[in-house]
């Protein structure tokens, strides 16, 4: 059954991963761990960037790994949506809407204040 894993592309000794999972490509024998790195850099994903790795769960050896189906870069969207804050609703949000409404500025400017510079001799 095909799995997301969406994260961190990290590119390390010809070793490829995301989210800390090992990638590979099945049949890509002797070297599949190899032919991920070839198949990713080959897409023009470099270390460090966002990719969402779709494949199969599987072992290589003893070491748990994702069989490439395929990867690309982590859409856009999907980016933003998770940087976002969420928005208040309900009573919360009208209370702070009113707030925001009463702030309006008038159009008239404050008065100017003068200050007096206070001297350093007292009256006798």
């Amino acid at each position: 059954m095909p799995v997301t894993i969406s994260g961190t592309l990290n590119v390390s000794n010809g070793a490829s991963s995301v989210a800390q999972t090992l990638l590979a490509v099945q049949g890509g024998l002797p070297d599949a761990i190899g032919a991920a790195t070839q198949f990713v850099t080959g897409k023009g994903l470099r270390d460090g960037q966002a990719v969402d790795a779709t494949g199969d769960r599987g072992t290589l050896g003893a070491r748990p790994v994702l069989f490439l189906g395929n990867v690309e870069a982590a859409s856009l969207t999907r980016t933003v949506r998770r940087a976002q804050p969420t928005k208040p609703f309900g009573a919360a949000s009208k209370r702070a809407r009113a707030k925001t409404a009463r702030k309006k500025p008038t159009g008239k400017k404050p008065a100017r204040t003068t200050r007096t510079r206070k001297s350093g001799r007292s009256k006798k």
